[in-house]
């Protein structure tokens, strides 16, 4: 649950749709090119009701999901390795130096 401002926009699925499929198709659309004005830009209703999304099968985007998560985890597992090396490498310099 959350209180939304008058300055947000909710996005409900009308139908049977994964809602992290849906959050990353969102995000896939980049939409910020939609906004209008120049002083504060923003987003109209108006303008993204004429935004198109191409919707699968929930069985698709409940596979899409999965290589995703998949992906995720990897990078997550080279981020943390990333993160180590600096530590080996002071490690071999305590020792050795």
């Amino acid at each position: 649950k959350f209180h939304a401002t008058e300055h947000a926009l909710v996005v409900t699925p009308l139908d049977a749709i994964d809602t992290h499929w849906l959050s990353y198709q969102l995000k896939y659309l980049n939409l910020n090119q939609y906004a209008t004005g120049t002083a504060q830009p923003g987003l109209s209703v108006a303008n993204l009701k004429k935004v198109a999304i191409v919707v699968c099968g929930y069985d698709e985007q409940l596979n899409i999901m999965k290589q995703i998560k998949n992906i995720e985890k990897q990078i997550k597992q080279k981020e943390e390795e990333l993160a180590s090396i600096p530590q080996q490498k002071e490690d071999i310099l305590k020792k050795y130096l």
